[in-house]
């Protein structure tokens, strides 16, 4: 294989988990808005949330979401 075309590779593999990591974060931002329902709460874990870039985080907080009562969970998982 050669440079370029380990390098287009490369970028191919760079912008797919990118896409994965926005993917995430729409969908976890879609259910905060439904699951929690105060703005206060929505906008500082979205404000956290957003932040992160890690795939298997933002899967476990998507886990997280689905599975609590109330934002307490969430909060805490992101406060550690």
């Amino acid at each position: 294989m050669t440079i370029a075309e380990q390098l287009k590779n490369e970028g191919w593999l760079e912008g797919k988990i990118e896409g994965k990591v926005e993917g995430l974060i729409e969908g976890i931002e879609l259910a905060i808005m439904l699951k929690y329902p105060s703005p206060v709460i929505q906008h500082r874990l979205l404000n956290s949330i957003r932040e992160i870039n890690n795939i298997k985080q933002l899967q476990k907080i998507r886990k997280i979401i689905l599975n609590s009562k109330d934002e307490s969970d969430l909060v805490s998982f992101l406060n550690d």
